[in-house]
């Protein structure tokens, strides 16, 4: 995993439906970093991670938005002969 990197913050509100959060996402930050945009099958992606902030900013923010990096192992699947594969 690398150097974090936050691409914005945002607030969790409570309203009458529930709870939500009001995002906002640097755009600027997003451009300037454009490994951060994946593709899979012609569309393209932004993954991120919102964490909760131990405390929170003036303006009230209390979410913090980075970029997440994760990419999962990738599993060989080992493929055995017919003869081995039998049910009993």
């Amino acid at each position: 995993m690398s150097k974090k990197l936050y691409l914005g913050w945002g607030k969790s509100m409570r309203g009458k439906y529930g709870d939500f959060w009001n995002l906002t996402i640097d755009l600027g930050k997003v451009s300037n970093n454009p490994h951060v945009i994946k593709e899979h099958k012609g569309k393209k992606y932004l993954n991120i991670t919102m964490s909760k902030l131990a405390k929170p900013f003036e303006d009230g923010s209390d979410v913090s938005l980075s970029w997440n990096d994760f990419v999962p192992e990738k599993k060989e699947i080992q493929e055995s002969s017919g003869a081995d594969n039998v049910p009993f």
